[in-house]
Parts: C-alpha cells; sequence; structure tokens
C-alpha cells in the first residue's frame, strides 16, 4: 500500500520538455486535419501561487481530458469542431486533503472549495485548423481556479516556460 502511494506521489511529478524547448525543436503539436487543437497550461505566477502544487484533472464536456496539471505544466489534446465547455477541479490525494485542512482554516488556499467539488467553466469554440489557449490561474481575491481563453500571440508567450505532461 505504501509503496503504491509513492509510485503515484512519483508519478505525478513526472514532466517533460518546456514548450520553448520544443518549439526550438519544432517538436510542437499541430492541429490534426479537420481537427482543433486545445492546448491547456498553467504558467507560472511570479509568487507562490496557493496550490501547493496540487493536481488539478480538466475536463471538457464533462469527459476527463487531462488526469493531472499543476503549476508550470501544459498539456494539449486534438478536438472535432464545436463547442466546448471545458471545466477543473482538484485531483484528491492525502496530502490535498491534509493540505486542505490546514489552509482552509486560514482562509489562503483554494482548497477548501475545490474540494467542495466547485468546479469553474470555460466555454471555447474549436476551429478545424486552429490551436485554442486556455489558461489555468488562481487570483488571491478568489476560491476558484480559473479558466481563461487566450489569444495565441498570448498563449504561446505565457507557456514558455511550462513543461509537458502527458494527459
Amino acid at each position: 500500500m505504501l509503496l503504491a502511494f509513492l509510485i503515484g506521489i512519483a508519478c505525478t511529478s513526472c514532466v517533460g520538455p518546456s514548450y520553448a524547448a520544443l518549439q526550438r525543436k519544432g517538436r510542437l503539436m499541430q492541429p490534426a486535419p479537420n481537427k482543433g487543437l486545445v492546448i491547456v497550461y498553467w504558467a507560472k505566477a511570479p509568487f507562490n501561487d496557493g496550490t501547493l502544487g496540487m493536481d488539478f484533472r480538466v475536463y471538457a464536456n464533462d469527459q476527463l481530458a487531462v488526469r493531472h496539471i499543476r503549476s508550470d505544466q501544459f498539456t494539449a489534446w486534438q478536438a472535432d469542431p464545436g463547442e466546448y465547455t471545458i471545466g477543473t477541479r482538484a485531483r484528491t490525494t492525502p496530502s490535498t486533503i491534509i493540505g486542505s485542512l490546514y489552509f482552509s482554516s486560514y482562509n489562503l488556499s483554494p482548497m477548501r472549495a475545490l474540494m467542495n467539488g466547485r468546479q469553474t467553466h470555460l466555454v471555447i469554440k474549436v476551429k478545424p485548423g486552429e490551436v485554442n489557449y486556455v489558461e489555468m490561474a488562481w487570483p488571491w481575491t478568489k476560491h476558484e481556479i480559473l479558466m481563461l481563453e487566450m489569444r495565441p500571440e498570448v498563449g504561446r508567450q505565457r507557456i514558455q516556460n511550462c513543461n509537458w505532461v502527458d494527459p
């Protein structure tokens, strides 16, 4: 049981190369024919983002799209054209439960609201051949993770130092 727990912790921190490194090597994903590409990322905040390394799940139209993502990471998937509701929820682990109990008493973290099942949503329109950039952010004034659709030029700039994580 303990070994499985430790392996689970180790695997959630496995990340790949940065977006900038993939860009330099010409290995960035492009939309497949008749598909759009959805890139979800969490750019590092210039301060502690308050999530204490929590993992978050990302859903597209209520279907799990990303098993875990955290600050400084990005992932992507091919999507059929159409409207998608993108949402997020904290991924519950023993460490996030302990963190939630501790920090919710100080009202310093989004964990309390997220552990109580609050989800944030963003509706995006995926078009063939286009890339949608969705940024996750946590403003200190709210108890929720925001999902923000970014213009491609802004998304490409803000994602530069994020590392790939498998969806």
